[in-house]
């Protein structure tokens, strides 16, 4: 006899997979994370400030853009289109 799976055991995988929890970070280390990236955009604009090139706005706007899409899970990808 093959390995088959029922029509209603198969629904019953699918629904558990899609009402699966979302885990949410500790909020320790979201805390550290924000906190390292304003350390980074705070040191980046007074990188660009004295020193304004490319690298250096590319840098800052890659750091800027990391912070919102870190917080806003659902629409990262929205933010991503736009750079």
């Amino acid at each position: 006899m093959g390995r088959e799976i029922t029509t209603p055991t198969l629904g019953n995988l699918s629904t558990k997979k899609h009402n699966a929890p979302n885990l949410l970070p500790i909020t320790n280390d979201l805390a550290a994370s924000r906190t390292h990236l304003t350390e980074k955009i705070t040191a980046l604009t007074k990188k660009v400030s004295t020193n304004a090139n490319q690298e250096n706005f590319r840098e800052l706007s890659e750091v800027s853009l990391a912070r919102p899409i870190m917080f806003n899970k659902r629409r990262g990808n929205v933010a991503a289109m736009t750079s």
